[in-house]
């Protein structure tokens, strides 16, 4: 029972798996670029992707209708009568035909719908839910009226979103009428207008008699608008009652956040990226190119780059422009220094070559003092590892490998046997002439402390290299020898090109010494027998 609950488990998942596959290859199909069986425009208004007015031409809820009853065409959103002016991919806008919302005609594109009682009013014709609502803070509620009135916005819930009052004052003589100002604005007299700060797919007006007035509703003259901020001149509103004004909608692709979608497949060109749209009522993404790209980021590379040198005064650049991915680099012209940002700020150089040659020699200059520097540093360098090469040459060339082998045997001899050019230098004053206690023919001896023992330290001016194998098998044997009467070797140094010798100092001085000497002090004859025996 357990293996059958598992393989169900299995299959559900394979099932899921195969699921999201499909469907992400609809969304893609969906998705595609606009072909030759899709429509990019409807009279003077382009239309791409995820708009569309064919099937498999727009993503889903951003279907639209195309009418060629009149001349030129006009583009609808959906089925419905919302005429389209416009559309914005990069702005996420769409913007429309927004009709009175207590309309002086029939034809008007928004449905302006009057209940009985003629207090309530509705503006709709956008599917409730989205994607299409009423962009916050880029439309009025507009209200234009003579009428002693207050006007309510609701919306969807039934919430008031915003109101304004309009009044009138009495006309200044008999058989006069009220004069409107002509200037172009909206205070309260006769006109009123209000922010939109909640954006709705729909919304109604509720309007209040304000006292004396016992109107029951509007008048033919009276008109409310939600209308883009901009659009629309007051002064002539007032004088001319218009069907329609443009608004402006927001649009989101999908009613999720980047967060629960975090590839944001719908998202589909490179240089694009997810943002969120949160506003009272409707939380959603949209895409959008990154910064330095502008186009489509719906399809596949819809995002180019921008070249931002083909506009350089937008971008400040008064030197030379050079265009980059994403970007732009700007630098003085050749000849010239300081800041290509500011109009006038690349200053041109009197003397080019001049400036060249100053420049030369600053760069030398460095260059000289940090040789200063740094060069007895390198030289102190180069003569250290010369030295240490030398070193290890001259080891090799006095067979000091072979010295290595024949006392590896006795490893209290081999371990103060071999001694390093360093430790002599350190035990001689490197080798100071104040050093010397003896020398001929043959080499100079000097007198050294060694590992806090007087040491002799025999310096040979020559050897002979062919006798040189001969030589190391002496100095092993030697090296082993402990009599008294022979002065002890207590190792050599291979890494000059004479070996150095280190033996024991004898303090009373040598045997030549004691035999030769003149004076009333001398060896006795009996100690010269012995000696010679």
């Amino acid at each position: 029972m357990k293996k059958l609950s598992n393989r169900r488990v299995r299959v559900v998942f394979k099932v899921a798996v195969v699921a999201a596959v499909l469907l992400q290859l609809l969304r893609a199909a969906a998705a595609a670029q606009a072909t030759a069986n899709c429509s990019t425009s409807c009279g003077n208004i382009s239309i791409s992707y995820p708009f569309g007015i064919e099937p498999g031409c727009y993503h889903v809820g951003f279907n639209l209708s195309c009418d060629h009853s009149h001349n030129p065409p006009k583009l609808f959103l959906g089925d419905s009568t919302v005429e389209v002016l416009e559309i914005s991919i990069p702005s996420g806008t769409v913007r429309i035909n927004s009709s009175s919302i207590v309309p002086s005609s029939p034809s008007a594109s928004i449905d302006g719908k009057m209940n009985k009682s003629g207090r309530y009013h509705t503006w709709s014709g956008l599917r409730k839910g989205g994607p299409f609502f009423v962009s916050p803070d880029k439309n009025r509620f507009l209200v234009l009226s003579c009428n002693n009135v207050q006007v309510l916005l609701l919306g969807e819930d039934n919430s008031t979103v915003n109101a304004c009052a309009t009044y009138c004052p009495p006309a200044p003589g008999k058989n006069q009428s009220f004069q409107y100002p002509l200037r172009n604005e909206c205070s309260g007299i006769g006109c009123c207008s209000a922010s939109i700060p909640k954006g709705y797919s729909s919304y109604s007006i509720q309007v209040q008699v304000q006292p004396p007035n016992n109107i029951s509703e509007f008048d033919a003259e009276s008109s409310v608008y939600i209308a883009e901020e901009g659009s629309y001149n007051t002064t002539r509103l007032i004088f001319e009652t218009l069907d329609t004004l443009p608004a402006l909608l927001d649009w989101v692709i999908s009613n999720s956040t980047c967060k629960d979608s975090p590839t944001a497949s719908a998202c589909r060109s490179r240089n694009s990226y997810c943002q969120n749209y949160t506003s009272y009522v409707y939380n959603g993404y949209r895409c959008r190119c990154s910064a330095g790209y502008q186009g489509n980021p719906y399809i596949q590379d819809g995002c180019k780059d921008i070249d931002e040198c083909a506009r350089w005064e937008l971008h400040s650049c008064y030197g030379t422009c050079i265009n980059m991915p994403g970007t732009f680099h700007c630098q003085c012209p050749h000849g010239t220094y300081g800041n290509p940002f500011t109009e006038g700020g690349c200053i041109k150089i009197k003397n080019s070559s001049q400036g060249l040659t100053i420049s030369l020699l600053i760069s030398c200059g460095s260059i000289l003092l940090a040789l200063a520097f740094v060069g007895p540093f390198i030289l102190r360098k180069i003569k250290l590892r010369k030295a240490q090469k030398a070193k290890e040459r001259f080891f090799n060339q006095n067979h000091g490998l072979l010295l290595q082998q024949l006392i590896s045997r006795n490893a209290d001899i081999g371990e103060r046997m071999i001694i390093t050019l360093a430790d002599l230098e350190k035990a001689t004053n490197s080798f100071d002439k104040s050093r010397e206690v003896g020398g001929g023919g043959h080499g100079v001896v000097y007198k050294g402390i060694l590992d806090l023992h007087v040491v002799a330290i025999k310096k040979s001016k020559i050897v002979v290299q062919r006798e040189i194998d001969q030589f190391i098998n002496e100095v092993a044997i030697l090296s082993q020898i402990n009599h008294r009467n022979v002065v002890k070797l207590l190792g050599c140094c291979l890494e000059t090109e004479v070996p150095l010798l280190v033996y024991e100092f004898i303090s009373n001085g040598t045997l030549s010494h004691h035999l030769h000497v003149e004076g009333p002090i001398s060896l006795p004859w009996d100690d010269r027998l012995r000696i010679a025996v």
